[in-house]
């Protein structure tokens, strides 16, 4: 016996075995041990210690620490359940930081990723399960990356811890693509991120309802009210704009308008009538809160949609529908009647030469496009906006306003940069349709379909809105690539393990029979 263990300890290594022996008190024996009952009472002595002595902050941020640091290990061992959990945390963070400001919670979702993207390489190392590299997407979107954090190197760049801010989230976002495509291994996973995904979203519009008609609670007055840009950015056409838990209502009406879509892709697709209609229920709440926020960019979201839906689906019924559906829309955005501001200004949503703030950020195109032209490495990643005004207030791009995604990466990563990240579309795209055509199973069929209607809608409003940028929707962009990419694998793997079934059952059969022969 102790051969055997000293031959175990050998072979798994001590970085295996401290892992292991962590998993086991922590989810075996759920801290019902010694180091449970050793770990509350320092823990509590040395919390108590820091709050009488080192004030508020720092007692919550160690608090916090503690508290993650389970889930921290839950990541690492389960990276499945990792995702899961830095999706959900990602609807509320922001709300959480309204409530209590002293928090610092910027960098949560950067660790959770650093801890996620371990875990998946540490069981890969054993697993040699690296089949979710393969593909357009995969390659195109490590391409980018490569290029993102090269961008460090660009002699163009104004400042340096611009670039460390900046590449610290957005490299975070695009590792989860690969992670989430790690995870994923059945159409049950698949499920139950669309599920998980829904559910967030829908508790996110129930609470803009209670926003619309309950009033808003007190620490999100006192936020709103604290910054008087702030203020008159929500308060307008007469009316607070919602924006429920997450950062402002343009990422609220945005998640909604996208999520909505996504949901009624799902209703249309091979689902039994009562799913179909509880789905129609969720999407009709969805699309409520859409409107509450206000967000002109999110109002195109369902009809961009709509559009690309019926392109795919190849229904001629569906075509016909479209067309009388699409009439009666060009009415109402036309129709000269006012039922109030929420419905004027979704029909000046569709009428972009009365958007002054439209017309504006044209302008502003305008003048920066034979800059990006001279440039074509940008002025370095994290150049414009908050990062570019603290750290580089007097640099020419600290003072512009990208109001685009595409204008953004083209001023910041040049227009070699905006290539390369108008080629990840592309090979999402492409890799995403070619999938859903050769997709046999009913139920991926659906939601891959859906999925590519959640991505055009980004791509398009991508455009007059930073669409990609905050979160959930940072995340769950690359969740929805990874789907994408995923059930196309997914189906195919079924189908052979079907037509391997068959010929077994067909070999099993013809031997039976041959002695009767």
């Amino acid at each position: 016996m102790p051969g055997k263990l000293q031959y175990e300890a050998y072979r798994l290594g001590p970085l295996d075995i401290t892992l292991n022996y962590f998993k086991k008190i922590i989810f075996e024996q759920r801290f019902g041990n010694w180091f449970g009952f050793l770990y509350a009472i320092l823990g509590g002595c040395f919390f108590a210690v820091v709050l009488a002595t080192q004030g508020f902050k720092l007692g919550i941020v160690l608090i916090g620490g503690v508290v993650g640091a389970p889930f921290a290990f839950a990541a690492i061992f389960n990276p499945f359940f990792g995702v899961i959990f830095i999706i959900s945390t990602t609807y509320f963070l922001l709300g959480i930081k309204r409530m209590v400001p002293a928090i610092p919670l910027g960098m949560f979702t950067d660790f959770m990723v650093v801890f996620l993207a371990f875990g998946v390489f540490y069981k890969n190392l054993y697993e040699k399960e690296w089949g979710f590299l393969k593909g357009a997407i995969s390659k195109t979107v490590a391409i980018y990356m490569v290029y993102v954090f090269a961008s460090v190197f660009n002699p163009d760049a104004s400042c340096t811890m611009c670039y460390i801010y900046t590449i610290r989230s957005m490299a975070g976002y695009m590792i989860m693509y690969f992670i989430v495509s790690y995870v994923i291994r059945t159409k049950k996973d698949i499920k139950l991120f669309i599920k998980i995904w829904i559910g967030l979203s829908l508790l996110a519009a129930l609470y803009a309802f209670k926003q619309e008609y309950l009033g808003l609670a007190g620490y999100e007055n006192r936020w709103l009210h604290a910054s008087e840009e702030r203020f008159w950015l929500i308060y307008q056409w007469g009316r607070i704009r919602k924006f429920s838990f997450m950062a402002d209502p343009t990422a609220f009406g945005i998640c909604m308008g996208y999520s909505g879509t996504m949901v009624i892709a799902l209703a249309l697709g091979k689902f039994t009538r009562r799913k179909k209609i509880i789905l129609g229920f969720i999407a009709l709440v969805m699309f409520q809160a859409m409107l509450f926020s206000g967000t002109r960019a999110a109002f195109v979201m369902p009809v961009l949609g709509a559009a690309f839906y019926v392109m795919l689906a190849r229904n001629k019924k569906l075509y016909i529908a479209a067309v009388i559906g699409a009439v009666m829309f060009l009415a109402l955005i036309k129709a000269p009647i006012y039922l109030g501001p929420t419905f004027k200004r979704f029909q000046s949503a569709f009428n972009a030469s009365e958007d002054a703030s439209f017309q504006v950020r044209l302008e502003n195109q305008r003048m920066i496009r034979p800059w990006i032209w001279r440039h074509p490495l940008g002025g370095g990643l994290g150049a414009t906006g908050v990062w570019g005004e603290r750290f580089a207030p007097n640099a020419f791009l600290s003072t512009f306003p990208p109001d685009s995604g595409y204008v953004r990466v083209a001023v910041e990563l040049g227009w070699v940069g905006l290539t390369l990240y108008m080629l990840l579309w592309i090979a999402i795209f492409k890799q995403g349709i070619n999938s859903f055509f050769i997709i046999r199973d009913p139920v991926l069929k659906s939601i891959a379909l859906s999925m590519l209607c959640v991505l055009f809608c980004l791509m398009v409003v991508n455009y007059p809105q930073e669409a990609i940028k905050q979160l959930p929707t940072s995340l769950l962009f690359w969740v929805a690539a990874a789907v994408v990419s995923r059930a196309g694998q997914i189906d195919m793997e079924e189908q052979q393990k079907k037509i391997k079934a068959l010929k077994q059952k067909a070999k099993k059969q013809k031997a039976v029979e041959a002695p009767v022969s």
